[in-house]
């Protein structure tokens, strides 16, 4: 009888390659909890708001971005999970050089292994 269960090697590999994709990609990637924390942030999105990577997890968005913006990002936030579905919406964000920039934001429930809504990416 074969294991349908990866072995840890497989398991390392593919994290690594998950890992490989999130920092090489050119898109602000993240992820954050149900209170707006943040629990994964990439290298691009770490250089639009000009932190390091130690500064921005476990904080939520009113360490990066004006106030108003912080609300606007955390009421569109608040949407997707009580709607519990993907949604895009455009946002003006500050970024680090002090600019706004227009962003696409694409935010989608982010689930556990039984399905519950556990944050959002």
């Amino acid at each position: 009888m074969q294991n349908s269960q990866p072995s840890q090697d497989e398991s390392q590999a593919r994290l690594q390659l998950l890992s490989a994709i999130i920092e090489g990609s050119e898109d602000a990637i993240f992820a954050k909890d149900l209170e707006g924390r943040y629990l994964l942030f990439n290298r691009t999105a770490c250089r639009l708001v000009g932190k390091p990577v130690e500064e921005v997890l476990g904080r939520d968005d009113t360490h990066l971005f004006p106030c108003e913006q912080a609300e606007d990002l955390r009421a569109f936030d608040h949407r997707v999970i009580a709607e519990n579905d993907s949604i895009t919406e455009e946002h003006w964000l500050t970024t680090a050089d002090g600019g706004k920039r227009d962003f696409l934001d694409i935010k989608t429930p982010l689930r556990d292994a039984m399905g519950q809504v556990i944050g959002l990416t």
